[in-house]
């Protein structure tokens, strides 16, 4: 998507979830290109749904 759009990587915010990294193994290798490439990278809790 970087290459089609022509957006500068630094300015791509990627926010995924701790469930999203429970897969070690999958998740650093992905992780660590897209920091090399310049992609920030925010990990937010995830929060269940709330109930009256």
């Amino acid at each position: 998507m970087l290459a089609e759009t022509g957006l500068d990587p630094q300015y791509l915010e990627l926010e995924i979830t701790e469930t999203m990294t429970m897969d070690v193994s999958r998740a650093i290798p992905i992780l660590n290109e897209l920091s090399e490439l310049g992609v920030q990278i925010s990990i937010v809790k995830q929060w269940g749904e709330m109930k009256e």
